[in-house]
């Protein structure tokens, strides 16, 4: 055989499979009868490792065995096996570099003795070999799987590849924002399909209990749902970043449906990906998708943050569309069973869509917060509990320990978490998993009892406390450093786990990016817009109110008290405001209807004795455009170079504002006054 030159591959990534014929059919080729159950599925493996082979008709065995979930040694033992009865063999090749290929093994399919011609000669056949109950179906995973490949190509997208996992789980994010879900999610399993429960909100007039009624056709979601939602956020977002090269090639901008791999999210979540945990795990997506929100109380508060608006509606649900891709002309079709209709039973891939302003905040907000990966495979109590201190514990930088306590009545946290337990087995189940914490081996997430005080000591990712049995009280301090630690945060400026957004920066060559940022600005911004003013409303206590008149330095000035203010970047509300200010109005005078520009504003102010900053200029605006008695003396003012007339001075001097003399501000504005930026 000729030798071969592989360009594409690289020693690092290791033994692989190459196919030199155009046609393999196994079933055809070889005499199957003598072979086992094991056998004939990794021989299935290899199948579809031709039906999937890459440019160079190679494909890696590690990649196979991660593709059916099979231990990499594992694999690479029945691939061995397959060597040694000479279905496999090796050829000579060499990298495109010129190495040669060292230990790394280019392995090819043959006939060899064992072809159906060859053992049709044999008098005594081999016997067959013993079959394990543990052995995996590989003909019917490669044939769901490459359902799904096809299901997902007739959406354009791609099947997520091992990279999205990879990144998943060095750190795991969920939109910026409030998100009220945290709150009302109970921690544990409902019995029943509609309960009532309340979560905190920040009004005009302090915090106050916002009732909600959560129900569902199949089972209410829990904590451990939640924890399956923050792993399908991760997963998400990074299968849209591992998607932008494709995205920037083909210029093309996200849609709001993605292909989610059930055993991405069982790895995630730290599962074993076998049969009993893929089925919990299509029940508890199927519990998110059904679960919905009634969230009608926030309509009748006035709430500070406005992140809370999307939720202001009846019926809110964690997924907009969540469809398992399987092939309906099979056992995938729909099925109908008592009351129920069965369908994706064995689903290994999710094609989901999230509410609208999720996923744009996904995209286009300029960070994410982010979460212990560990936090994920963690009993779902203790995840609650985690969250609680999250949502309640800000870490004070001025303490000698970078730290602020936080002390609770353990009655409170069980009538605040919405148990659907007793109280006395909420103790239990809480105090047990707080002393098995240390069997995740995690250095974060310990405890420790002590047995004479009866007190357990813990470590939740950063957030250090204790529970006094006795008294049953929850005190806890944040570890700043540490908490932000756990979920991979190195800026040591902040105060909240969040992570730079790689997909804001990384979607900006697309116009529907700039739309995006565009529109998610005006939201926070709250700009009132008028036709000589604008004037935005999310500097607290202050309107901030601009004309087109305004210096480049006073708009600048305000541009950094807004972004301030919004957290938005600064760019993103430099742009917002100058689109804003190209909207505006000034002053027309004359037949002709001419507007006055910045410079003419100067020379009008200048000639008539007036001082920018104690002048109401949006006053002037308004009333010198009614005036058209003296737009004639402005005319000849700012265009034809004479000195005012006494009745242009007499009505200039109408507009010095009094309450701006000796006040610093910006000027041309009666509504503002703001402190100095630092």
């Amino acid at each position: 055989m000729t030798e071969l030159i592989f360009h594409n591959r690289t020693k690092s990534e290791g033994k692989f499979l190459y196919f030199p014929q155009e046609v393999l059919d196994i079933d055809s080729e070889i005499d199957t009868s003598s072979l086992s159950k094991v056998q004939l599925d990794t021989l299935k493996c290899i199948s579809y490792a031709f039906q999937m082979k890459d440019a160079e008709n190679s494909f890696s065995i590690s990649d196979l065995a991660d593709h059916f979930d099979i231990v990499l040694d594992t694999f690479r033992n029945r691939i061995r096996g397959l060597e040694k009865l000479g279905l496999l063999e090796p050829i000579p090749f060499r990298f495109g570099n010129g190495d040669k290929g060292g230990k790394v093994t280019c392995i090819t399919f043959t006939t060899g003795s064992n072809s159906t011609e060859a053992n049709s000669k044999k008098s005594q056949p081999i016997v067959r070999s013993s079959i394990s109950d543990k052995s995996t179906n590989a003909a019917l995973i490669a044939s769901k799987r490459k359902a799904s490949s096809e299901l997902c190509a007739g959406y354009g997208l791609a099947i997520p590849p091992k990279q999205v996992l990879d990144q998943s789980e060095k750190q795991i994010i969920r939109p910026k924002g409030s998100f009220p879900i945290e709150q009302i999610v109970p921690p544990g399993k409902v019995s029943k399909k509609s309960i009532a429960n309340s979560f905190k909100v920040v009004t005009e007039n302090g915090t106050v209990d916002c009732k909600v009624r959560v129900f569902s056709d199949s089972r209410i979601m829990h904590a451990s749902d939640l924890q399956n939602l923050l792993g399908v956020y991760t997963l998400i977002y990074n299968y849209h970043e591992w998607m932008l090269d494709s995205y920037r090639t083909e210029h093309q901008f996200p849609l709001n449906q993605t292909p989610v791999s059930l055993n991405h999210l069982l790895r995630i979540r730290g599962m074993a990906p076998n049969g009993k945990a893929r089925e919990r795990m299509r029940e508890s997506i199927g519990a998110i998708y059904d679960t919905t929100f009634d969230l009608f109380d926030l309509a009748n508060l006035a709430f500070i943050d406005d992140t809370l608006e999307p939720y202001v509606r009846q019926r809110y649900k964690c997924f907009e569309q969540c469809t398992p891709l399987v092939n309906t002309g099979t056992t995938g079709a729909p099925r109908i069973e008592g009351d129920r209709v069965i369908f994706g039973e064995n689903a290994s891939l999710f094609l989901i869509s999230l509410p609208e302003h999720i996923f744009k905040s996904l995209l286009s907000s300029n960070y994410v917060f982010a979460f212990p990966p560990s936090s994920l495979s963690s009993p779902a109590l203790i995840f609650s509990l985690y969250l609680r201190f999250r949502s309640r514990i800000t870490s004070n930088k001025q303490s000698k320990d970078n730290n602020a306590t936080y002390v609770e009545n353990l009655k409170k946290t069980y009538s605040d978490m919405g148990a659907t337990s007793t109280f006395g087995n909420f103790k239990t189940t809480l105090v047990g998993n707080l002393k098995q914490m240390n069997k995740a081996n995690d250095e974060h997430c310990t405890s420790s009892l002590d047995e004479d005080n009866q007190v357990i000591y813990f470590n939740l990712w950063g957030y250090h406390g204790s529970l006094d049995l006795i008294d049953l009280t929850l005190s806890v301090d944040c570890h700043l450093e540490e908490m932000l630690h756990c979920c991979n945060v190195t800026s040591s400026s902040m105060k909240r786990p969040t992570a730079q957004n790689k997909l804001t920066a990384g979607l900006s060559f697309h116009e529907k990016m700039n739309e995006l940022i565009f529109t998610d600005a005006a939201r926070v911004l709250k700009p009132v817009l008028r036709r000589t003013t604008v004037t935005y409303l999310c500097v607290k206590d202050r309107k901030m109110v601009l004309t087109k008149y305004n210096s480049k330095d006073e708009i600048e000035f305000a541009i950094k008290v807004i972004a301030k203010a919004s957290t938005l970047p600064i760019g993103v509300v430099a742009d917002r405001v100058s689109s804003d200010l190209k909207g505006l109005r000034g002053l027309y005078i004359g037949d002709e209807n001419r507007e006055l520009n910045h410079d003419d504003m100067d020379t009008l102010l200048l000639l008539c004795g007036l001082k920018y900053k104690f002048v109401n200029i949006v006053d002037l605006i308004h009333s010198l455009n009614k005036m058209t008695s003296i737009h004639r003396d402005i005319e000849d003012v700012v265009w034809n170079g004479k000195s005012p007339s006494s009745k242009l001075l007499q009505v200039t001097q109408l507009f010095i504002d009094p309450t701006l003399t000796g006040q610093q501000g910006i000027a041309h504005s009666p509504t503002i006054n703001l402190p100095s930026f630092d």
